[in-house]
């Protein structure tokens, strides 16, 4: 059938749909299943069965459009057909929103669910951190402070250097920090020295540090080096003659030559002791205690 027929139809089969809803009587619907069924007669073509085809399809259509809102007679007989098949159609789209809606409750609950775990999660690491921190304080409170001297506590911020040895505390000269200060933990461990300092922070160069040079000695002795830091990264006390009686396990501690630094801080152990050959002094290296896991430190300043 050519196109211009077709759209014809089309526009016949639209107009009779529009009547049907508008509630035009029955024989409006006779009408215009015969307009369509007699318009390519008119235009002088011959009936195929595509155009019989058509009309059927037109017929359906228009039923279908009447029974949903007319509810004619003439219609029941479909209405009955379609009801089984709109009915399971109606049930199935019932159930498909419902399920959507359930599994969009369950997504918001799992949701729910997630963020109250990761803020429990991360209170129970904070809640960690607060008694780590607190008995890390407790210990401080209990360091026996030098005559002479007073302690500040200090918070690390911050690790401040490339290879890891210094560290920025959150005091400054503001609290009567000064250049060369020792800082101890809170067992009275000397970790290092104040190397720069502003009005409320101040950088320390830990005993790892190329720049650290502190005078030690031996526990239990009159032996006394340097504690420096060597060309492999390590700690060493330097300057000790060779026929020193040293022992790994033996105890560094600050020798007191500098005013900055009380006497007897323990600076770390000896982990080995040896004579090289040619060498002209006795080589000991010192293990000093790791700092990663500590959160606070005590500045020690002159006394008030």
């Amino acid at each position: 059938m050519p196109y211009f027929l077709l759209w014809n139809s089309l526009a016949l089969l639209a107009h009779t749909v529009l009547a049907a809803k508008s509630g035009t009587p029955w024989l409006s619907y006779v009408c215009g299943i015969t307009r369509i069924f007699l318009y390519p007669m008119q235009q002088h073509t011959p009936l195929s069965r595509t155009m019989i085809v058509w009309v059927a399809c037109a017929a359906l259509i228009i039923t279908v459009a009447l029974s949903t809102d007319t509810g004619r007679a003439l219609t029941s007989p479909l209405r009955a057909l379609v009801r089984p098949i709109a009915g399971a159609v109606s049930s199935w789209a019932m159930h498909a929103r419902i399920r959507r809606a359930s599994d969009d409750a369950l997504r918001r609950t799992q949701e729910a669910l997630q963020e109250d775990v990761a803020r429990l999660t991360a209170a129970a690491r904070d809640l960690a951190v607060c008694r780590e921190e607190n008995d890390e304080l407790k210990t401080l409170v209990q360091y026996a402070v030098p005559r002479g001297f007073a302690t500040l506590s200090a918070r690390i911020l911050a690790q401040v250097h490339e290879e890891r040895t210094r560290i920025l505390i959150d005091q400054g000269y503001s609290r009567g920090v000064t250049t060369g200060a020792a800082v101890v933990t809170g067992d009275g461990i000397m970790v290092g020295r104040v190397q720069a300092l502003d009005r409320e922070f101040s950088v320390v160069a830990l005993l790892t540090d190329a720049t650290t040079a502190i005078p030690a000695r031996i526990a239990g002795s009159a032996f006394e080096g340097i504690l420096r830091r060597d060309t492999q990264g390590g700690i060493v006390l330097d300057l000790l003659p060779l026929d020193a009686v040293i022992a790994p396990g033996d105890i560094v501690l600050t020798a007191g030559l500098d005013e900055r630094v009380p006497r007897d801080l323990v600076l770390g152990t000896v982990r080995i002791a040896e004579r090289r050959a040619h060498a002209p002094f006795l080589h000991v290296e010192v293990s000093a205690i790791p700092l990663a896991l500590r959160s606070f430190v005590f500045v020690i300043v002159g006394a008030p």
